[in-house]
């Protein structure tokens, strides 16, 4: 099979198209494994390690949805969160925390993330959350 149909094919999967999923986590298991279930539903992903580099790469070019790690050293998800969605210069874009914390339920909406999952993640329940955060940023 020729490599450009099938590059082709995936770029053509409902809900995927153009689609840009920022990755922040500070394990690079969490990373690969958020990548590998993202990727093969044909979204583009890019990743960070910390709360930093989270802004950093935000700034550069705005993601479609945010997906970010609660707990990292330095600056963690939540405040990663508060800062972003206090900057009135950025347009909303979803962020759907991951936490390994069971003590947060509430807290994902006090700080404007639009979700929160606890890990580990069933890989089922993310992909159907991503699809949804992204199909409620269309309407």
């Amino acid at each position: 099979m020729d490599s450009r149909r099938n590059e082709n094919s995936r770029a053509f999967m409902p809900g995927s198209v153009n689609k840009r999923i920022l990755v922040v986590d500070d394990w690079p298991d969490n990373i690969a494994l958020f990548c590998m279930l993202l990727e093969m539903e044909g979204y583009e992903v890019e990743t960070a390690l910390s709360g930093e580099d989270c802004l950093i790469k935000v700034y550069e070019r705005l993601p479609d949805l945010l997906v970010l790690d609660v707990m990292m050293p330095g600056m963690d998800g939540i405040a990663v969160t508060r800062h972003l969605r206090s900057d009135a210069h950025l347009p909303h874009f979803p962020v759907l925390l991951v936490t390994a914390r069971t003590d947060l339920a509430g807290v994902g909406r006090e700080v404007g993330a639009d979700g929160l999952l606890h890990k580990p993640v069933e890989p089922d329940e993310f992909i159907r959350y991503v699809r949804l955060l992204l199909a409620a940023q269309r309407n």
